[in-house]
């Protein structure tokens, strides 16, 4: 399975990249996490579904916040 991850470089996103990289996870072998930052998600709509289908993802996870509210 792979994996989009928006938000990567953040909290939540690093700890699901440790998770998915752990040695001793069983599941590591089977998901690729494709790690999407903000300079790639600052396109619009049609470049940002581009770069899904380019890296063929089974998923999305979106990790991503805004944190000046």
């Amino acid at each position: 399975m792979r994996i989009a991850l928006f938000g990567a470089s953040g909290q939540l996103g690093k700890a699901i990249r440790g998770v998915s990289s752990n040695s001793g996870q069983e599941f590591s072998d089977e998901i690729q996490i494709e790690s999407m930052s903000r300079s790639d998600m600052r396109v619009d709509h049609a470049v940002l579904y581009q770069r899904l289908v380019e890296v063929q993802c089974d998923a999305v996870i979106n990790c991503a916040a805004w944190t000046d509210v």
